[in-house]
This record gives structure tokens, sequence and C-alpha cells, in this order.
């Protein structure tokens, strides 16, 4: 089953959630802090196909979560793409379909048998990255230290 949980700014992501006082704070850095990167794939600009080379990377990701101790720990399928192009929005869904496309290859090839979530994020910092270097996909797990336990979304919504 997908899931999706959409985090764009981790301040309005903390306000929503009611999160406002230290304690809370620090669990929601904690878990950030926690994320471990279990592989990354890149996508083409503007192109949401992965290619063969990707593909038997996204074979070599599969096997590592097989292998990783799941309990208590949440996969995010994090998908990023290029502050170019024609809005926020379209970057967004652009990152998102990315997302989707690993997540579904790792479904339907491995029968990854784990919850996941896919984000979207638009690319916006100046870490040395190329433009062709942005538009990839990240798998990465983190400690559940939020107890997360999302609920099914038939649809994906954009906010900012």
């Amino acid at each position: 089953m997908i899931r999706v949980l959409i985090v764009l700014v981790l301040a309005g992501a903390l306000s929503m959630a009611g999160l406002s006082r230290s304690g809370e704070a620090g669990e929601v850095e904690s878990f950030v802090r926690s994320r471990l990167l279990i592989g990354s794939v890149q996508f083409a600009p503007g192109a949401v196909r992965l290619d063969s080379v990707e593909r038997k990377k996204l074979d070599s990701i599969a096997r590592r979560l097989n292998r990783a101790e799941m309990k208590e720990k949440l996969v995010r399928i994090e998908g990023f793409s290029s502050p170019d192009g024609a809005s926020d929005q379209a970057n967004i869904s652009l990152a998102m379909q990315r997302a989707q496309a690993v997540d579904e290859y790792l479904r339907n090839n491995h029968r990854l048998g784990i919850d996941s979530f896919l984000v979207g994020f638009v690319d916006r910092t100046a870490n040395g990255l190329t433009h062709e270097q942005k538009c990839r996909v990240e798998v990465a797990v983190y400690d559940n230290l939020l107890k997360i336990d999302a609920a099914p979304i038939d649809k994906t919504i954009l906010r900012w």
C-alpha cells in the first residue's frame, strides 16, 4: 500500500502538527538526524522514467532494504527536482512523480512489504550539485521516533 506524506517546510509541518514546545521540536530534530540514506537514482531533466542504469541501482537499494531491520523505522522515498521549470507546483509535482516511479518499481519488481512515504522537494540549495544531479530520488530510512502511522491517501495534495 502506498502512503503519501508531503513535507515542504519543516516549520509548517511542526505548526500543523501542533509541535511548538521545545521538547516535541527536539523529537522532530532527532527524527530528521536519524536519516540513513540507502541510495539514490538520477533522472534526466524533466523526466520521470527510470533508465536501465538507474533500475539496476534500485535493485541494489531493494536488496539493502530487504536486509535492513525495519522495526520502528520509516522509509521515505524523497523525490527532488531542480528549481527550473514553469512553477513550484509543477516542480513539486515532477518530484512526486519521480518518487512514485521509484516506489512502483520497488513494489512491482521486488515485492517490498514495507510502508513508504513519498515526499517531493524542489532542490534550491547551493550544495554543489549540478542541475542534472538535482533531478533525483533518494531512498532513506528514519527512526520512527514520532510513532508516525499514516493513513492511506488516495490523492496528492500540494500546499506551501
